[in-house]
């Protein structure tokens, strides 16, 4: 059985949390014989997601030294959205159901 949280723990202590999930995502979503500018364009899509959650989550967080409820509810929201994506996504892969 893999260990996904110590891979990701791993990836974010070297500063890959990104690009280890990226790889993930190509080795799954991506057709080998991809050309290089559909993974150059689904890599730019990827980064592009992510660094907008980030940089919402950064500026979105109240400016008080320790997270506020309204920090977590955010949070909360956020976890809430993307489970519901990641299951909806992998029912597409023939995943679920």
């Amino acid at each position: 059985m893999i260990d996904t949280l110590a891979i990701i723990k791993h990836w974010a202590d070297q500063g890959l949390l990104v690009e280890g999930g990226w790889q993930s995502f190509k080795a799954v979503v991506l057709p080998a014989d991809a050309s290089k500018t559909q993974v150059s364009e689904t890599r730019k899509a990827f980064f592009a997601g992510a660094q907008h959650l980030f940089s919402s989550m950064i500026g979105m967080m109240d400016s008080d030294t320790e997270p506020t409820a309204k920090d977590l509810q955010r949070m909360d929201a956020i976890n809430v959205e993307l489970k519901k994506f990641i299951e909806d996504f992998k029912r597409g892969l023939g995943h679920g159901n």
